[in-house]
């Protein structure tokens, strides 16, 4: 999404992302998560994707960061193998 006009796109459930967003900018001083489905860039398949957003109360915006949660899944496997091994 990044460098993306996300304004108005939906998820595959019609939840409207940057709407949300931004619905944490107008409650100043908000922050937290939002769980989407949303495609991969370059790819057609959709997944679970999690972000976290927090409000700049100053300026009306927010500001946020996300992670497609089966890389993360991955991410934990991973670690749990590479712990076992100890």
């Amino acid at each position: 999404m990044i460098g993306e006009n996300t304004i108005g796109v939906k998820d595959t459930n019609g939840l409207e992302i940057q709407q949300c967003f931004y619905g944490y900018a107008k409650k100043k001083t908000v922050k937290g998560f939002l769980t989407y489905y949303y495609f991969r860039k370059g790819q057609t398949k959709v997944s679970e994707k999690t972000s976290f957003v927090k409000a700049i109360d100053r300026w009306d915006a927010y500001i946020g960061m996300g992670y497609h949660t089966d890389d993360l899944n991955r991410e934990l496997i991973n670690t749990q193998k590479n712990l076992d091994l100890f």
